[in-house]
């Protein structure tokens, strides 16, 4: 088992792949919440990477069967791997829901169970890959951001564009870096003015200090 999930952290969660959609929750957590000292932020960071971590794990887990096509060669796509990997990330997420339970409240830990279940649904229903599909697999993240910031500092004004910045962004990169994206070109118009508004409209929001709830 140990092997497994070594090799799989260097296949699939070397830092390039994974330090960045870390440090993208983590900033959109912070921003939201504000600034509550490095060991805060330290622990922020911490558990956006253990759910970061757990959700690629299932999302490598619900795509054997198209990624035994495509990339034959994944460790998440031999049979043998499917216990291990499995196993850590019921074991992480598990840890996680209930940090978030003690941190956040029970709020935390439902929109967490809404999350998991609303991709359970997509991964099982799905019919191929589609540019819907990707938007409703990337809003993990700005979910994410939420179950680490609370839910109370993102009703704010710039919690709420923290939120809306980190999707866009997410959404952008996504287009940005796979040539397979479905995403149109319209929608990938669409998609960088509004990233480019929201990021501007959070910096003016952020420097005057405003919070209108």
């Amino acid at each position: 088992m140990t092997m497994t999930i070594r090799r799989y952290a260097r296949e699939r969660l070397r830092p390039r792949q994974t330090l960045p959609a870390v440090a993208l929750v983590t900033a959109a957590a912070e921003t939201a919440a504000g600034w509550r000292g490095a060991a805060p932020a330290a622990a922020d960071a911490a558990i956006a990477a253990a759910l970061i971590v757990t959700f690629r794990i299932w999302d490598d887990l619900a795509d054997r069967a198209i990624d035994a096509v495509a990339h034959p060669n994944r460790l998440s796509t031999r049979p043998e791997s499917i216990r291990p990997l499995a196993g850590w990330a019921a074991t992480m997420g598990i840890a996680t829901a209930a940090i978030l339970r003690w941190r956040q409240g029970a709020i935390a830990l439902g929109l967490l169970a809404a999350l998991t279940a609303v991709l359970a649904c997509w991964y099982r229903l799905r019919a191929g890959r589609s540019a819907a599909g990707d938007h409703l697999r990337l809003l993990k993240y700005p979910v994410f951001a939420v179950l680490v910031a609370g839910a109370r500092p993102t009703v704010s004004v710039r919690g709420a564009l923290s939120i809306v910045t980190a999707y866009l962004a997410v959404s952008v990169y996504e287009w940005w870096h796979d040539p397979r994206s479905p995403i149109g070109p319209r929608t990938r118009v669409a998609e960088a003015t509004l990233l480019a508004s929201a990021t501007l409209s959070l910096a003016l929001v952020f420097f005057w200090g405003e919070r209108v709830r």
